[in-house]
């Protein structure tokens, strides 16, 4: 089987320092991220350097230090005269950030005297092959000077797995830029290209390369002079932990975030229906059931299998074995004894606020994952309030609703520690609905609950997120007079994620038809995605219709402003685009546009009229 289906992320490094605003990858805080360089890379000591023997180019013996651990991984190149350990306390903050972000470090010196071209390039992907057979999913490349330009011809040989590459131009560079050139030509991922602002012609080379790389997501940041240091020494104070800072979440971001056709999107595709459509990377997460997670573990994009905490069944694996929680007694039981089920799905109800269940839920689910690839977990029935699961009842242990909001807290604040700290992303999709609270109608509910949720998870899924469950044709307006309404309530729960420090997603169902939904879940969503992780899944009624739709996957590019509102409407720019939701129940808005843009069906137009509770997203005309 394919061990490597993620994406080589290629940094090249020649210098270093930043002045540009991070992009905000949130760091895992439960992995130990100190570098004891200051006594060498000897293995023993926290997120020491652990010795490794590589065989390069030509049988070549190399040396490396492996730093970290984690699904991901980063080649960090060192230059032919520094040692390892130099090249690592040079690198601290970069080294530190990537292991957080669950990114193991090789770091490898580069050969003395130096070789041709052709050798060291073999010994780059010597080194990111090792990586691979050592289960990282996705790697990064990381150069400095001569290095940096090893690294940009490795791309090459990476194909269709590069993710992002970041460019670190110094004094020395511009005599390489011919090759850099003719490698950043076939690159198709976004490129962060940094360079010595006092360098004039590091510059140059710099905006040369920007100019020819093709990839959706390029970025250019010009940092302050460090003269003959390393832009990334961390005596250099501030400077060097901003750069570090920078790279690291760019790393990250472009290693969780396989290319995809659109960034922002999702797909749930469960029991048989996986098996029914083709072309998943074009997404950036695809949700599955077990039985697809090895396939789902060969796509580059990030794979999500699906768990539960709160069910067990009987039927398939969601964590914990029916036979393993008979065993420990970890099935809850109502007052008088009798088994707590789930009055939809038949399912046992797990014991998730018993520590031990935990344990062995996490350390089931992480064997799992590893050993089909995938990326991480999406748990379902995270519910603030049992009898919405059980039909009215709540356990003899979790006698009302706070306990048993209290216990699912514990239950993912455990399990999600467990899979962060290995790297794992951890998704729960979790609703506050209590029976008879009006905030339930409002979502307030929801977001308090999430809140709560938050620090154990990477992202918090909304499903049915703007429509009723119980009319998928009827979408959610604004206004309160009555619980189908409260569209900003709900619609405000991407910023309640996003505030809490995780990614937001939601998903609605409809006809693989239903333009109407498709438009307005996808624009709602738009209006506050912070244009990082997460994203819209729709979700055809018909379980073997083709999720796909223009209409929803459209990609306008990033965010380049914050909603405003216009009339009864609101509306936000992309770089390639702009997205308009009328969430009023009966008034129309008209939105001048103030350019030329396309709608869907190609008609260029600077006016549009927006019908009440529908939304439009469209593509901005080039210059």
């Amino acid at each position: 089987m394919q061990r490597f289906r993620g994406a080589v992320g290629l940094l090249v490094a020649v210098g270093i320092a930043i002045g540009v605003a991070a992009s905000g990858v949130r760091a895992n805080p439960s992995v130990s991220a100190v570098v004891h360089v200051e006594r060498g890379c000897a293995p023993g000591t926290p997120l020491a350097g652990v010795a490794v023997t590589l065989r390069g180019a030509g049988g070549t013996r190399l040396s490396a230090e492996l730093f970290g651990s984690g699904p991901s991984g980063a080649v960090l190149i060192g230059q032919s005269a520094a040692a390892l350990c130099e090249t690592a306390r040079i690198n601290v903050n970069v080294l530190t950030g990537l292991a957080a972000n669950g990114i193991r470090t090789l770091v490898v010196r580069r050969r003395t005297p130096p070789a041709s071209a052709k050798l060291e390039l073999g010994d780059v992907r010597a080194a990111i092959g090792a990586l691979r057979r050592r289960g990282a999913h996705r790697i990064a490349v990381i150069g400095e000077a001569v290095s940096g330009v090893l690294a940009l011809g490795a791309a090459p040989a990476a194909r269709g797995s590069l993710t992002a590459v970041v460019a670190l131009s110094g004094p020395g560079g511009s005599p390489f830029l011919p090759a850099a050139l003719n490698a950043v030509g076939k690159l198709h991922a976004p490129l962060l290209l940094v360079a010595d602002q006092g360098n004039a012609a590091a510059v140059s080379s710099a905006r040369k390369l920007l100019a020819t790389a093709p990839g959706p997501d390029n970025q250019l940041a010009l940092v302050p002079t460090a003269g003959r240091s390393s832009l990334l020494d961390p005596r250099r104070g501030p400077p060097a932990t901003a750069l570090a800072k920078r790279i690291v979440d760019f790393v990250a971001e472009s290693t969780h975030l396989p290319p995809a056709t659109t960034r922002g999107t999702a797909i749930s595709r469960l029991g048989p229906s996986f098996r029914t459509a083709t072309g998943y990377d074009r997404y950036s997460y695809v949700v599955v059931g077990i039985g697809d997670a090895e396939a789902a573990g060969k796509l580059r994009a990030r794979s999500l299998v699906y768990m539960s905490g709160t069910s067990v069944q009987p039927r398939f694996f969601t964590g914990v074995t029916v036979d393993e929680a008979h065993r420990h007694d970890w099935l809850l039981k109502d007052a008088v004894g009798k088994y707590m089920m789930n009055a939809k799905y038949g399912a046992f109800i797990g014991d998730l606020g018993n520590p031990s269940y935990q344990a062995r839920w996490a350390a089931n689910v992480i064997r799992f994952l590893r050993a089909n690839h995938n990326d991480g977990v999406f748990i379902d029935d995270v519910i603030a309030d049992a009898p919405s699961l059980t039909g009215g009842a709540y356990p003899a242990k979790y006698p009302n609703q706070a306990a048993w909001e209290d216990a699912q807290v514990a239950f993912i604040t455990a399990v999600g520690g467990k899979l962060k700290a290995r790297g794992f992303y951890v998704v729960a999709e979790s609703v506050g609905y209590v029976a008879g609270d009006p905030r339930s109608n409002s979502g307030e509910l929801t977001a308090r609950f999430w809140q709560r949720l938050a620090p154990g998870l990477n992202g918090l899924w909304s499903e049915y997120w703007l429509e009723l469950p119980t009319d998928i044709r009827a979408l959610r307006a604004a206004g309160t007079a009555d619980w189908t309404q409260f569209w900003s309530g709900w619609q405000g729960l991407v910023s309640v994620a996003q505030n809490a420090g995780v990614d937001f997603f939601a998903e609605m169902y409809g006809s693989g038809t239903n333009v109407a939904v498709m438009r307005y879940g996808k624009a709602s969503f738009l209006l506050d995605w912070d244009g990082r992780g997460g994203g819209f899944a729709y979700t055809p009624e018909n379980g073997t219709a083709d999720p796909w739709n223009k209409e929803w996957m459209l990609n306008i590019g990033r965010p380049a402003g914050a909603k405003y509102r216009v009339g009864v409407g609101w509306r936000r720019e992309y770089t390639n685009g702009t997205t308009m939701v009328n969430p009023s129940l009966t008034t129309p808005q008209v939105y001048a546009l103030g350019s030329t843009y396309f709608q869907p069906d190609g008609t260029p137009t600077s006016t549009v009229t927006v019908a009440p509770t529908t939304a439009l997203t469209l593509r901005r005309a080039q210059p």
